[in-house]
């Protein structure tokens, strides 16, 4: 977790410029800590193999029915349980059998089963939150398989004209496996809180007490977990790593949640305690998404829904549906097949304006502000996706799935903004006021960027599960390749010596926004006083693929106590690549008034804080410009010597296997539940990339050289210079212990106590030798490839207590400890001369690398209240209320003895969520609130220049209207109050405004069905 900048930085962990990395096992203590950690790793292995022979040289006798095996007089009772009024089967249903009093609970598919069960008769009690116990009784023959389904109803449903699934249903299964869970992790359907907004997953997960979603664009692309950042998360599919080929992110470990159709999942782990059977590498924790499923319904199941978006702003219908088609095929109803789509267009704008303030830390007088740019940035936004997925039941005791999810991802925006040079003493007019300030000598620029941006993503899985005597062994293998890219064409124009007067009087509820007006210099509508300097473009590709696969084996040794072994291994390996293709253009064509040509006279959008006081500015027509480039190339001209050193260094590429091997044990003593277990891990990463070094061979030929130096010498350089390929190694081994209570005091309330373990690992940038320059802040950073992994030690305790009939009202602490945590640290200031490191350039420059150093500890509390309240009687049995908070604090330091940080860049302490919800007569009414508190943004040495993120919230509003037992129309507004929903930052104090981004609410509509 990087914590800000503001301390000397450890010693002695910056390697060299030109050093490699190397682990080497120089002592005799790293020589026998490396043989434990590496039988470490085998002993689960070692086990796993010996428990899968064991099994198949008594595989035989394990197919036959029970109660022949050893001439015991017993059978089995098995069956599955499902919900009455919607056909659909219950994950996680608690069977018990009286007689015994031994329980079991259902599989994903209702399935469950008691084995070796004295002939007779005996009585099951079946139970499933939301819906009515039920007690049945079946009698057992010897050797045979006595076949008792079970569907459960509630007096809701009987109540009820119609029925059709819904939030009920989803919050009702939710709780059931949360509730049931071994550790720490909150369990939500996809349906859980209504239709999902853009079909946006991050959402869905920002509802969560202690997420938090990262908003970019006024999109929840990122997600933290108990304030800890995205890179430091995990997101899986059914258990397993899914690739982000989207560019935003560059080579490091976030993962944008977007790209992932909501439409595809059906129920939502967030997992806050890891067990050993889980990936190690989520320091604030992971997301499971899991998939739908055919086996999860009887029969055949077609749903769809159609409509459009409509933004406010800009007017525009944009159209959007989905659908799913699921069925059981085949002679003896063992083929499940399921084809999920969906399809989500929606355009949006956003109004931006931002300032700065004078830079002081006086609060005792009024400060200056000035606007830096005010415009609009307008989003085109397309998703969609396809998923199939089957599932065979070879036999009772064998299953095989294939499945393939296939997601594609667009984005463009174009950006008009006016931009502001910044003001000073020398700019800034004497006589301003903290209204009114006027201005001398600025630069005007009129920014225009044009992007294209995607990512298309496919995750292709097969495994199976088979089922032994009082045994499972579940498998599977994955690949999924996923490939974005990202284009921009950026051009600003300009005006120079320039003065304006800012205004606020007229935006005074809007402390961030000004008016402005010119009043002198050069007239900045008139094309013959502007300057085009540049026109630039970027082309980058990204691509990452993983593959992998896993066996996990679970052994059952007393059914009376719940008590199993598990073991298994996992392998997965990751490729992800960064190529990048920036040039640059200076324009030389025809100037001055024949600038004319390229003004785009059909724009004339203005921010609705500006409107009416704007300046008619004449901003140019990217297409027209990008035109003329392709058709008169001599009016443009370009450094091929500076391109070709910036593709150079842009093309990057890494591969990492993680090797893991655990094993596990659980056991039910009465109401205590005990999970303890302990899981291995071996990280092998490369990194290769461009080293930047001028060899002695290079330094005499260069010497030699006798002349002007020409291009293509020019080129041979730089080649010779930048073109360096050079591949790192790290390895390194984990081990990751784990210890996991829960306790019943009574049915209904239970407490849970964790301790887990993970593993933060450093950015796939940081092993690859790169430097990179900033002529803006006047630094230079340096990898550092010899980072280490972050390590956390994590404590959990919570209270829970599920209410009937589908509620539960929780309370938790937890704590984090984390070492080796990784940031970024000033090493001092480049020197002058050839010999600086940087062949002479960046003298003067602040040198920065990343490190790792001291410790950070997190502490929180989340509390959690979610309650249907289907058991009242008349008009209150439809409502449904849920309400969640979450307080953060953390503190850490750098190393360095009596130096301690309580602020940390992108940490939200206080965030929460509250719900309405009527459900009755057909009609479906919903009101929810998101709201995060006040955060640091970025850390600067000057106090005053220091700034921080005001607090956020957003309103959805969403309406339906079930027509019939098909048929349901619906009307959800996003946003409803148009609250600012990206950057919206203050300096220094609150007062100070620095800007927002405004976006207006969405209106989605449309009609939905069932058959």
């Amino acid at each position: 977790m990087p914590l800000p900048l503001n301390s000397s930085p450890p010693q002695n962990q910056f390697p060299s410029n030109i050093q490699k990395l190397r682990f080497q096992t120089t002592t005799v203590s790293w020589r026998l800590r490396r043989t434990i950690v590496f039988r470490g790793a085998l002993a689960p292995l070692g086990l796993w193999v010996g428990l899968v022979l064991t099994l198949a040289t008594g595989g035989r006798a394990s197919d036959r029915p029970a109660g022949q095996i050893s001439g015991e007089q017993t059978g089995t009772i098995s069956g599955r349980v499902s919900n009455r009024a919607t056909n659909a089967y219950l994950e996680g249903a608690e069977v018990v059998l009286s007689t015994s009093g031994m329980s079991t609970f259902t599989s994903r598919d209702g399935r469950y089963a008691f084995p070796r069960v004295p002939v007779g008769t005996h009585a099951l009690s079946i139970s499933y939150a939301g819906l009515d116990r039920q007690t049945v009784s079946t009698t057992v023959d010897a050797g045979r398989i006595a076949v008792q389904d079970v569907s459960l109803t509630s007096l809701v449903y009987r109540l009820a004209a119609v029925v059709v699934p819904g939030d009920r249903e989803g919050n009702a299964s939710a709780i059931t496996q949360q509730r049931n869970a071994s550790n720490v992790k909150n369990v939500l359907s996809s349906d859980t809180f209504g239709n999902v907004a853009d079909e946006n997953i991050g959402n869905l997960l920002q509802r969560v007490p202690g997420v938090a979603g990262a908003v970019e664009e006024g999109q929840v692309v990122y997600i933290k977990i108990r304030g800890v950042a995205p890179d430091l998360n995990s997101v899986t599919v059914d258990g397993v790593r899914a690739p982000s080929g989207g560019t935003r992110a560059g080579l490091n470990r976030s993962f944008e949640i977007s790209t992932i159709p909501a439409d595809f999942v059906d129920k939502i782990e967030v997992i806050k305690a890891p067990t050993p059977n889980m990936d190690a590498d989520s320091i604030g924790g992971s997301v499971n998404l899991k998939t739908k499923s055919a086996l999860n319904h009887k029969g055949r199941l077609f749903t769809f829904r159609v409509g459009n978006s409509y933004a406010t702003a800009r007017k525009t219908f944009r159209p959007m549906g989905s659908f799913m088609y699921s069925d059981i095929l085949g002679k003896n109803q063992n083929l499940g097949v399921m084809v999920t789509g969906n399809y989500n267009w929606q355009s949006n704008a956003r109004d931006v304006n931002f300032g700065a303030w004078e830079p002081t830390l006086a609060t005792d007088r009024p400060a200056y502000f000035t606007l830096t740019n005010a415009g609009e940035d307008y989003f085109e936004t397309k998703r969609g996706g396809l998923g199939v997925r089957l599932d065979y039941r070879i036999s009772e005791n064998s299953t095989v799935y294939l499945n393939l999810m296939y997601s594609l991802n667009h984005d463009r925006l174009f950006r008009r903004r006016n931009v502001f040079s910044g003001a000073s003493a020398s700019t800034i007019l004497p006589g301003w006021t903290e209204f009114v300030v006027d201005t001398r000598n600025q630069t005007y620029g009129m920014q225009q960027l044009d992007r294209w941006r995607g990512a298309k993503t496919m995750n292709l899985r097969f495994g199976g599960e088979q089922k032994f005597s009082g045994a499972t062994l579940d498998y599977d293998f994955n690949f999924a390749p996923s490939k974005g890219y990202e284009k921009r064409t950026n051009l600003t124009p300009q005006v120079v010596g320039v003065g304006f007067r800012f205004d606020r009087r007229p935006l005074m509820d809007d402390p961030a926004a000004a008016t402005f007006q010119q009043i002198n210099g050069p007239d900045i509508t008139n094309p013959a006083n502007m300057t085009f300097g540049a026109l630039s473009f970027t082309d980058d590709q990204k691509e990452d693929r993983m593959f992998g696969g896993q066996a996990n084996l679970r052994k059952d040794l007393t059914v009376q106590t719940q008590t199993y072994l598990q073991t298994g291994f996992r392998f997965r390996n990751q490729m992800p690549k960064l190529v990048s293709r920036p040039v640059a253009y200076a324009y030389v064509g025809p100037a001055g008034a024949q600038l004319a040509r390229f003004i785009d006279r059909y724009y004339t959008y203005q921010p609705a804080a500006l409107r009416g006081s704007m300046p008619s500015v004449r901003f140019f027509h990217v297409p027209t410009v990008v035109n003329e480039w392709q058709t008169k190339p001599e009016y443009f001209t370009t450094n091929e010597a500076t391109t070709l050193r910036q593709r150079l260094v842009a093309d990057r590429n890494a591969s990492e296997s993680v090797y893991a091997a655990y094993f596990s044990g659980h056991t039910k003593l009465d109401a205590l539940s005990i999970l303890a277990g302990l899981r291995v891990e071996e990280t092998r990463v490369d990194g290769t990339g461009t080293f930047q070094a001028v060899s002695t061979v290079e330094k005499t030929r260069r010497a030699a050289w006798v002349g002007p130096v020409t291009l293509e010498e020019n080129l041979r350089r730089t080649q010779a210079e930048y073109g360096n390929r050079v591949t790192n190694t790290a390895r390194y081994q984990n081990v990751f212990p784990g210890l996991h209570f829960r306790y019943e005091f009574r049915r209904g309330l239970q407490a849970r106590a964790s301790y887990s373990t993970g593993i933060g690992r450093p950015s796939f940038d940081t092993i690859i030798p790169n430097n990179s320059a900033s002529d803006t802040n006047q630094t230079v950073t340096v990898n550092n490839t010899s980072l280490k992994p972050q390590r956390s030690d994590n404590f959990d305790f919570s209270l829970e207590y599920y209410v009937n009939p589908a509620g539960v009202v929780s309370a938790g602490v937890f704590q984090k400890k984390i070492r080796n945590f990784i940031f970024a640290a000033d090493k001092g200031v480049v020197g002058p001369g050839v010999e600086n490191g940087f062949n002479g350039e960046y003298a003067g420059y602040l040198l920065r690398s990343q490190s790792n150093g001291g410790s950070a500890l997190i502490r929180g509390l989340e509390v959690n209240y979610q309650q249907q309240f289907s058991n009242l009687p008349g008009f209150w049995r439809g409502f449904g209320f849920f309400a969640n908070a979450t307080w953060l604090q953390t503190r850490g330091d750098y190393g360095t003895a009596g130096v301690s940080v309580t602020e940390v860049v992108g940490f939200v302490p206080r965030s929460g969520n509250w719900g309405l919800t009527y459900i009755d007569y057909g009609w479906t009414l919903r009101v929810q609130e998101n709201f995060t508190g006040r955060a640091l943004n970025a850390v600067n040495a000057n106090r005053a220049l220091q700034l921080y993120d005001y607090g956020k919230r957003k309103v959805d509003v969403s309406v339906s209207y079930r027509i019939n037992p098909k048929f349901t129309v619906f009307v959800d507004v996003i946003n409803v109050l148009g609250d600012e929903l990206g950057l919206s930052p203050y300096v220094y104090i609150p007062g100070r405004a620095r800007g927002a981004d405004r976006f207006s609410p969405e209106v989605k509509s449309g009609i939905s069905a069932r058959f």
